[in-house]
């Protein structure tokens, strides 16, 4: 049984690799198997095509994300807690896997609509602290949705900015700065003032 798992995990990183860097459109099921090393029919003997592969990695890793921000808010008992604890899982993340992370945001637009409510993701769970924390009056004078979108692109524009080299890693050194910002748009925790991100040599 070695062998066939052995080749099923060199299938699913050569895809990982190549839609982080193409795109999941942009990537054939030739290109995954050369980068491989197997045959076209051993990709279909794990998965029917190539759009499940990327379905199965970007579902499979958005709720694993989602399983560790659970865990990690289960013990951060004050809202700025839980914002930092959100925050560092992300960049964590980032820092262990950039191709992973770079997987998810550029393929996101195309497989993210197939998520359902039985699948649990980590921007459900940001929308939930957000609709949790941003009540009563500023609700009504700002959408929470909207202020979720906001917050949201705060925590990843720096993600996507180390991606391409204008922001230096390792991006959780950067937690405290970009949780303290998150933290005043919410009003959430005394808000200190830190260094700004440094940029890239």
């Amino acid at each position: 049984m070695a062998r066939p798992v052995r080749l099923k995990d060199a299938i699913y990183q050569s895809a990982l690799s190549l839609f982080g860097q193409h795109g999941l459109t942009e990537t054939s099921i030739r290109d995954i198997a050369r980068h491989a090393g197997v045959s076209e029919g051993s990709m279909y003997r794990h998965w029917p095509s190539k759009l499940a592969l990327g379905w199965d990695i970007f579902k499979t890793n958005l709720e694993h994300l989602a399983k560790e921000i659970r865990s990690r808010l289960a013990t951060a008992t004050e809202p700025e807690q839980q914002v930092r604890s959100i925050i560092a899982a992300f960049y964590e993340l980032f820092d262990s896997d950039r191709n992973l992370f770079r997987f998810i945001l550029l393929n996101q637009h195309e497989l993210w609509p197939r998520l359902g409510e039985a699948n649990d993701d980590p921007v459900r769970l940001w929308d939930q602290f957000v609709h949790a924390h941003w009540t009563g009056r500023r609700a009504e004078e700002v959408s929470p949705k909207l202020v979720m979108s906001m917050t949201l692109g705060m925590i990843l524009q720096p993600a996507i900015s180390a991606v391409y080299g204008s922001i230096a890693t390792p991006l959780s050194e950067q937690v405290d700065n970009v949780a303290d910002h998150v933290c005043g748009v919410l009003g959430v925790g005394p808000v200190r003032r830190r260094v700004v991100v440094s940029a890239a040599r």
